[in-house]
């Protein structure tokens, strides 16, 4: 359970608690949309190690090799092809791959009618418990248990990609780097950790 009284700040004293409720309930429905866009990152990137990176491999024994030129082009017109796409569409791609259980799998479906129904019905749902603070609370503890499953299938995803991720030789510094071009294509510069 989240201890608001502790979250307050001194300068929002003179806020109503409705008007505190309110702010802290946008700021965790932002939260859970961040972390289904950051799930929808780490799916990108499974597709890059399981589909792309295959490709080009075999690309380059046929062709006897590529240049780095041709290899940045490539990945970069995968990628941009790839968040041309829905969420569902990824998921459909990336349920393919090996590395993925049948747990695994499912929970990725169930994350998708998670983050449809945030997106697409999660107000409309919820309009009669903003009316009060303590029915905004519960809406930013069910919005913290949306986001909190978001990031755990993230992290299950990528524990399930090391295998991949070691065999080609991809560290983790590569792989946050990865990640942070994922925000920054999703969110703008001004989200970049740097």
């Amino acid at each position: 359970m989240i201890n608001r009284t502790k979250l307050r700040r001194e300068f929002d004293a003179e806020r109503s608690d409705g008007e505190w409720e309110l702010r802290e309930t946008y700021a965790a429905f932002g939260r859970a949309v961040q972390n289904a866009c950051v799930l929808e990152g780490q799916l990108v990137l499974a597709l890059l190690l399981g589909e792309f990176l295959t490709r080009i491999s075999r690309k380059a024994e046929q062709m006897g090799g590529i240049s780095k030129e041709q290899y940045h082009a490539e990945l970069e017109a995968y990628q941009k092809d790839q968040f041309a796409q829905t969420m569902g569409q990824i998921i459909r791609r990336v349920q393919v791959l090996a590395v993925f259980d049948e747990a695994l799998r499912l929970q990725m479906v169930e994350a998708k009618k998670r983050r449809d129904f945030l997106i697409h019905h999660f107000w409309r749902e919820r309009i009669m418990a903003m009316t009060t603070p303590q029915g905004m609370r519960k809406v930013q503890d069910e919005l913290a248990e949306h986001a909190a499953a978001f990031n755990n299938l993230y992290h299950a995803i990528g524990d399930a990609l090391k295998p991949i991720r070691i065999s080609i030789g991809m560290d983790d510094e590569e792989t946050k780097a990865f990640a942070e071009e994922v925000t920054v294509r999703l969110f703008g510069p001004e989200y970049s950790s740097d």
